[in-house]
């Protein structure tokens, strides 16, 4: 990907960041028992496939760059607590490790059904383009044939 201006609202939103974390999330409840591996996987092929990474920025422009093999590291995660206070904290919890991506998914399970969710830098993308990313990754885990097979 080239590099893009940051807007108006993106400078903004990168300023108050400096302050206190302005994160955001989206979340799909769905019945079943997550399969952790298909999960992964997806969420590897959706980042892949839309050429989502960590972000490089270079004063006022940013680009997305590859993860070179570090996904592992910046995978799915699984965690065993309540939603509501796993959200808060992500919610509060800086991204401030320039490798990370600005995404971060997360599969809770909740008794016959569980919450996958992204939680996401907000000056990188807004809610419709985090509901497209996260249809991508559910279209992956359940019909991968009909994943996208161009950029989003």
């Amino acid at each position: 990907m080239s590099s893009t201006p940051l807007n108006i609202l993106q400078k903004l939103m990168r300023r108050w960041d400096a302050v206190h974390p302005y994160n955001a999330a989206q979340v799909m409840k769905l019945t079943g028992i997550p399969d952790a591996v298909a999960w992964r996987n997806a969420w590897q092929a959706t980042l892949a496939q839309t050429g989502l990474g960590a972000v490089s920025l270079d004063h006022n422009r940013y680009e997305f760059v590859s993860l070179n093999g570090h996904i592992e590291a910046y995978n799915v995660r699984f965690p065993e607590t309540d939603l509501s206070e796993f959200i808060s904290n992500e919610l509060n919890r800086p991204f401030d490790n320039p490798h990370e991506p600005p995404f971060r998914p997360f599969i809770l399970r909740a008794g016959d059904f569980f919450y996958a969710g992204l939680i996401y830098q907000h000056w990188i993308a807004d809610s419709a383009s985090i509901r497209m990313l996260m249809r991508e990754w559910f279209v992956r885990v359940y019909d991968p044939p009909a994943g996208a097979t161009t950029a989003l």
